[in-house]
Parts: structure tokens; C-alpha cells; sequence
């Protein structure tokens, strides 16, 4: 939801985040070409009703991408050792990479993700 919440603020787009099987119940119905969506991997082993969830956003032709290990937006490689790693660790590693992704977005479309529209206070965002 940090992620979304930062989309939101720094693009005034619409954004929402969902765990997925509350996104397969309903929300995947709207997925289309015009749509952007952010899986996020915690980096549990892929089961069968994640990977058709992504198939069917990816053959939408959505937009998608993953945070997570061997992801489009590759979390650090120490993530891979879940002996060391906890789930937390990576949670917070995906929401930096998730707020990273966002500053991206507002660079390629000239928007400043610092001074979004009607907030006085945003945190700052460092690449």
C-alpha cells in the first residue's frame, strides 16, 4: 500500500493495492492495455494461482512488472538467503524499490516527486 500511496501522490494517478487473492476475486476483471500493475515477490516459492494471475494481466497487455529476486526490479542479492533474511527485510527492501520505481515514472514524465500536487509534506525520495 506505500507504493501505491507514493504512485498516487507524486502522479495524481488512481492506484490501488491489493493482496492478490482479493486482485483475482474482482479487480483483474478491469485489467487492460492502458494499465500499470506492480507485483510484489516476497520471495516465497512462485505457486500456480500467482503465475496465472500474472499471465492474465501480462496477456491483457498491461504493464507489469515484479519487485523481487531475478524480478524486473531486482531486490539487493542478499534477499535470496532466506535463512538471514526476514520477511520484513524484504518487505521494506520492496516498498524502497516499489518508492524507487515511482521516481522513475515522474522523471520520464517530467513530474516532481518531491513537490506533488496540493500535499505540503511528502518524504523525500533518494535514488
Amino acid at each position: 500500500s506505500e507504493i501505491a500511496l507514493k504512485y498516487r501522490e507524486t502522479t495524481s494517478q488512481q492506484s490501488e493495492s491489493f493482496i492478490l487473492p482479493e486482485f483475482r476475486h474482482g479487480p483483474i476483471s478491469s485489467v487492460s492495455k492502458d494499465s500499470l500493475i506492480l507485483f510484489v515477490d516476497r520471495g516465497y516459492e512462485e505457486d500456480e494461482d500467482t503465475n496465472a494471475v500474472f499471465n492474465i494481466a501480462k496477456n491483457a497487455n498491461a504493464k507489469v512488472f515484479r519487485i523481487g529476486k531475478d524480478c524486473d526490479l531486482s531486490l539487493p542479492a542478499f534477499t535470496s538467503n532466506s535463512d538471514v533474511t526476514s520477511d520484513f527485510v524484504i518487505a521494506l527492501l520492496a516498498i524502497i524499490r516499489g518508492q524507487q520505481f515511482v521516481a522513475e515514472i515522474c522523471d520520464r514524465f517530467e513530474l516532481n516527486a518531491d513537490n506533488p500536487a496540493n500535499l505540503s509534506k511528502v518524504t523525500l525520495t533518494y535514488l
